[in-house]
């Protein structure tokens, strides 16, 4: 893989606006795999491994309340959702054998573009497949997403915007036409099972301003609205898994209390 560049929008000028011709669709079904050693070139990376007991130990985070080191315990990580979600990907071939990374465990060693999206367990992302896409995981434990919809909050939106910044800053191919995921976990029924939905945000969304004249018949995706209300139904997703077992993963975050 070649070494990464930072720098302007590419020679052909597309910066955020995406491409839809068969040339780059064929490039992007191509499985990009990357070694172990060509990851630590770059990116610092580190585990979280389960403890004896398997659950993780939480993290710290550099700066938290004050601007001063934080401890973020197990509970409040969300690891078990990432967890359960890249398991299930992997398992129903989602994105076919493509690789699929959990950014919790990258840091981006530039001070770049690169690094403001890769930050270790305060990513701006939750998962990176190489030189296809990026996903943003969230997690619903109610029964009424099916009805009501998924509120993606302003926070969630600017994250998955600062995508369209690494790619409009960053000159390498890897970091260029990414598809973005939606990926809800949520409740539609008590018990011990949830659903999971997985959105391709670019063919559900818009992304304009609210403002922009220009007309669409899809609802629009941008930084400057407060919330957007995601549809998690079948019929709008690019997969859906429903009757997912979970409490497995759940321990690893949480005391079981009973």
């Amino acid at each position: 893989m070649e070494p990464l560049a930072q720098g302007s929008t590419d020679p052909d000028g597309y910066g955020c606006k995406r491409m839809h011709d068969e040339a780059v669709l064929d490039k992007m079904k191509q499985s990009i795999k990357i070694s172990d050693e060509q990851l630590k070139d770059l990116f610092d990376v580190k585990e979280y491994p389960l403890d004896d007991k398997g659950m993780y130990d939480g993290f710290e985070k550099p700066f938290g309340k004050n601007f001063r080191p934080e401890w973020i315990p197990r509970e409040d990580t969300w690891w078990w959702v990432e967890d359960l979600v890249i398991d299930t990907l992997k398992k129903e071939k989602v994105f076919g054998d493509r690789q699929i990374l959990l950014a919790r465990h990258l840091t981006g060693k530039k001070i770049d573009s690169e690094k403001f999206i890769f930050k270790g367990p305060i990513s701006k992302t939750d998962l990176w497949i190489p030189g296809y896409g990026f996903g943003e995981i969230k997690y619903a434990g109610n029964c009424e997403r099916d009805q009501w919809g998924y509120d993606l909050t302003n926070h969630a939106i600017n994250n998955i915007w600062s995508i369209l910044t690494l790619e409009d800053n960053m000159r390498h191919d890897m970091w260029k036409n990414n598809k973005l995921f939606l990926i809800i976990v949520h409740c539609p029924d008590p018990g011990d099972a949830v659903s999971i939905s997985v959105i391709d945000l670019y063919d559900k969304f818009d992304f304009m301003s609210p403002w922009d004249k220009k007309k669409t018949t899809k609802p629009i995706l941008h930084p400057n609205l407060r919330q957007v209300c995601v549809n998690v139904r079948s019929e709008n997703c690019l997969a859906r898994f429903d009757n997912v077992p979970y409490r497995a993963y759940h321990k690893r975050c949480h005391e079981e209390k009973y």
